[in-house]
């Protein structure tokens, strides 16, 4: 017999799904995920702005990954990754993530990593904020580089 802290886990489990959006969805969401996008973003550097994004994913150039809360029918976390093809090795980077309910959406990263293995993908990476860097380590990211910036 399953215990109720089980049992909740697998609600819990059901209760908060990622959906990977197709781009011709993109621009039908968008509403509803942009103020996500939009926290994320502010612990950018200014290189995006949401705009830049939402032109980005109707191009197909970036990815959307949404994680909902089935029973609020709500987002709770909104993210982009592109696909970057160096010369010896294909990377799925994780630009921007931004969501309230940190510790349900990464239960769900390892989704977002299936499916850029199924395209050919032999890492991640994701530019993220030392905060999010420690949270992360709990699901085997490692830090490996460290990117220093000066405004010019």
């Amino acid at each position: 017999m399953e215990s109720s802290s089980e049992q909740r886990e697998e609600i819990d489990d059901k209760r908060f799904q990622l959906v990977g959006v197709p781009s011709s969805s993109v621009e039908e969401i968008w509403p509803r995920v942009e103020h996500l996008i939009k926290k994320g973003l502010e612990h950018g550097r200014g290189e995006l702005d949401a705009t830049d994004v939402l032109k980005f994913l109707i191009e197909r150039v970036m990815q959307l990954w949404v994680v909902m809360d089935m029973l609020e029918n709500k987002p709770v976390m909104a993210g982009c990754t592109e696909i970057v093809n160096y010369p010896r090795k294909k990377v799925c980077r994780a630009v921007v993530l931004g969501g309230d309910s940190i510790v349900e959406w990464m239960k769900h990263v390892e989704g977002i990593e299936e499916w850029a293995k199924s395209r050919g993908c032999d890492h991640m990476d994701a530019f993220v904020r030392k905060g999010l860097a420690k949270k992360m380590a709990k699901i085997d990211y490692k830090q490996e580089y460290v990117v220093l910036g000066k405004d010019l």
